[in-house]
């Protein structure tokens, strides 16, 4: 039996349909790729990884990204580095064409408008919210994916405090100083 201490499961991008694994024995890990060798996620069987406050989600450093960008390298694979959860501000939420219990967003992450659709009734315009990017993973292991909710586009999703496996309750707030900023768990 592996202690949670020692090992970690390093979240890297949904949008990649894993299709093989790649063995780091030197590094113990075990890369899981697609036919192109782009990684969805990597299981780390050591302490460097180790999960400092047993949360299922966390942030990793940036000396702990390099480590792993190098590792990947090594094996001949590609690691994306996109940020997966970001503040974003409501700049327009307009009532859903299809149901009024939804709302169509148009987000800015300080690079782009992005479209969201949701249920929240505290998304209103102006507000920092945290988004989860297509690609970003939840508490429960669910992938954020580009996607339609009844015929409207669909670029990620509003993040809450649960999404992520935290204790606090409803959605992320932020600050105008953090639009665009990464969301650090």
């Amino acid at each position: 039996m592996i202690n949670s201490q020692e090992y970690s499961v390093v979240f890297v991008d949904s949008r990649v349909k894993n299709t093989k694994k790649n063995i780091d024995q030197k590094n113990n890990m075990v890369f899981f790729v697609d036919e192109e060798n782009n990684v969805n996620s990597i299981n780390v069987f050591n302490k460097h990884f180790a999960n400092p406050k047993n949360h299922f989600l966390f942030s990793l450093n940036d000396e702990e990204v390099s480590f792993l960008q190098q590792c990947a390298t090594e094996n001949g694979l590609k690691i994306s580095n996109d940020p997966k959860f970001v503040y974003v501000q409501i700049k327009k939420r307009e009532v859903h064409p299809k149901s009024e219990k939804l709302f169509v967003l148009t987000v800015f992450d300080g690079v782009r408008d992005i479209q969201i659709v949701t249920n929240t009734l505290e998304s209103t315009e102006g507000k920092v919210l945290v988004m989860a990017k297509p690609g970003s993973f939840t508490f429960k292991g669910d992938s954020v994916v580009l996607g339609k909710l009844m015929d409207v586009e669909s670029e990620g999703m509003l993040t809450g405090y649960k999404t992520l496996g935290l204790e606090e309750e409803g959605l992320i707030f932020g600050t105008n100083e953090q639009i665009g900023k990464d969301f650090v768990i």
